[in-house]
């Protein structure tokens, strides 16, 4: 599918207006961030302003992954689709298959990727977790509520999740440790390395177990909020996804009050660095260019 289809499909009719959220009073992370930590962008692929990146995140511990892009083999895994979910995909996700494997683009960052930490998918559609189909056996950390969704993907209809993807997940994946306590404007959350630097949150909405990840720099704070937003401005608008593209969201109406909480958390928060997994410009302007680490 060419790329200027995914651009007029993706623009297609006005996105409609969401309310705005009132919600608790914010709890500001503890402590100072941990020095030595830095988060580096990984570009698997790009199209008309379109991306799909991940991020590595240096750490004392070792190096984490968060979002994996598209596998390299995404026309033939979909290939036993029926023919409506097949086109969309080819014409959607599937105008963002990589032209190179995740290894190869995170060994061009300087990675070995059999040495990753661990590696958190936002959420488990197949232009954040298809890139796995292409790396070596890592640790993986999903919010419980993402596992199951993964777990029944062969034998329940989800035309988002690959059945083949599943296949390669089912026994590696492991449940990301929430505990119910506020974190910013969120209920609970979860810290990844037990000191504050990488602190994962639920974002269900556009899948069940979709999740945000905040990264704490000594110098700045980044929030990869995968598709739970198309664009930052849309975000402070409190527009809500195209047409085209709501039938991505498991729960639209889920979805929706996630824009209006980050909206609010934006709101609260300035500085902060939100980045849209298809953004490009927002993850531009936070790097520079793709291989640039901030820290």
């Amino acid at each position: 599918m060419k790329p200027w289809v995914i651009l007029f499909l993706s623009t297609l009719s006005c996105a409609s207006h969401i309310t705005p959220a009132v919600l608790p009073a914010r709890v500001a992370p503890p402590g100072a961030p941990l020095p030595g930590v830095r988060a580096c962008w990984v570009e698997f692929s790009e199209t008309f302003g379109f991306t799909a990146s991940g991020i590595l995140v240096h750490h004392p511990k070792g190096v984490l992954l968060i979002d994996a892009g598209q596998s390299t083999a995404f026309a033939s895994e979909i290939g036993d689709h029926p023919f409506r979910e097949w086109w969309y995909l080819k014409a959607v996700p599937g105008g963002l298959i990589p032209d190179a494997p995740a290894a190869d683009v995170i060994r061009r960052a300087g990675v070995e990727p059999g040495t990753l930490w661990g590696f958190i998918p936002t959420h488990a559609h197949s232009d954040h977790l298809g890139g796995l189909m292409d790396l070596p056996d890592i640790p993986i950390l999903m919010s419980p509520a993402e596992i199951d969704v993964v777990t029944k993907a062969p034998t329940e209809a989800h035309f988002n999740v690959i059945p083949a993807h599943s296949h390669r997940l089912v026994g590696r994946m492991r449940p990301l440790d929430f505990v119910a306590a506020p974190y910013e404007v969120f209920s609970q959350h979860a810290d990844v390395f037990g000191d504050g630097s990488v602190v994962v949150v639920p974002l269900p909405g556009h899948t069940p177990g979709s999740v945000g990840v905040f990264i704490n720099l000594p110098g700045q704070r980044l929030f990869n909020a995968g598709d739970a937003i198309n664009t930052v401005d849309a975000m402070e608008d409190l527009r809500g996804k195209q047409f085209y593209l709501q039938r991505t969201d498991e729960n639209p109406a889920q979805a929706d009050a996630r824009v209006a909480e980050l909206a609010a958390l934006h709101a609260q928060v300035p500085l902060l660095h939100v980045l849209p997994a298809h953004q490009r410009t927002a993850w531009a302007e936070t790097f520079g260019t793709p291989g640039a680490c901030v820290e």
